[in-house]
């Protein structure tokens, strides 16, 4: 009899201990889930990590290599021929009045660039980029070579900047098809964009240097400087 009554008794017993197994097996499966997320949290907080770092290099590459094309592409547009630019100038203490007219015109033509280049770079242009679309535009599309003596600078310098524009959209290269070793450089759609607010640009900021000039004082100080280009030409 006491046999029969301990049965409910001991099913009972058995019931609360498969519950508490159950419980305990949930308690591990939530602890191995919470490993298994907190491991994956930290395998992504890693992959994260060596991301940022990986642009960190690649953004500090880009800013070196900025800089340096910055740097070429100064050179792209100079006042006298690249030439005369090599050439060793002995200035004689006779020359007082020349050099300081000299002086006068490089302080000129070093502010007006100054900022022609920070109007040019508002609109995503580097100093120079706008003499290599405009000279494509009035010949255009061109061979490597022919665009760097036009622009009177060397091969490095203008495989640089047209390396910039290209990535930047407003240029494109193809392989000349009357000559493979020949590299065609010609407008974008993009370029052609730019093109037209480098002109703008370039108006405006000539427009702004030369105003406290009369109309018949630009017109005789251009004729003045063609004179002195000119005659610098022949040396």
């Amino acid at each position: 009899m006491d046999q029969d009554q301990n049965k409910p008794v001991e099913a009972f017993e058995a019931e609360l201990a498969k519950k508490a197994r159950k419980s305990e097996l949930k308690a591990i499966e939530k602890t191995k889930k919470a490993a298994k997320t907190e491991k994956k949290l930290a395998k992504q907080a890693e992959k994260s990590a060596k991301d940022a770092e990986k642009a960190s290099r690649k953004l500090a590459k880009q800013q070196r290599k900025d800089a340096e094309v910055s740097a070429s592409v100064k050179a792209v547009v100079v006042t006298l021929p690249l030439a005369a630019k090599e050439k060793s100038v002995k200035i004689k203490s006779a020359g007082a009045i020349s050099t300081s007219l000299g002086a006068k015109l490089q302080s000129v033509a070093r502010l007006a660039r100054s900022n022609l280049a920070a109007s040019l770079l508002e609109h995503g242009l580097y100093a120079g980029q706008e003499q290599v679309l405009f000279l494509l535009d009035d010949h255009g599309p061109m061979a490597l070579a022919e665009l760097a003596e036009k622009l009177d600078v060397r091969a490095p310098t203008i495989t640089k900047t047209v390396t910039r524009m290209e990535a930047q959209g407003f240029l494109s290269r193809a392989v000349s098809p009357d000559d493979a070793r020949s590299v065609i450089i010609a407008l974008t759609p993009e370029g052609t964009r730019v093109l037209k607010i480098g002109h703008q640009i370039v108006l405006d900021v000539e427009k702004k240097t030369f105003s406290v000039l009369s109309k018949t004082d630009c017109e005789s100080l251009k004729n003045q400087l063609d004179l002195v280009l000119s005659q610098l030409k022949q040396q």
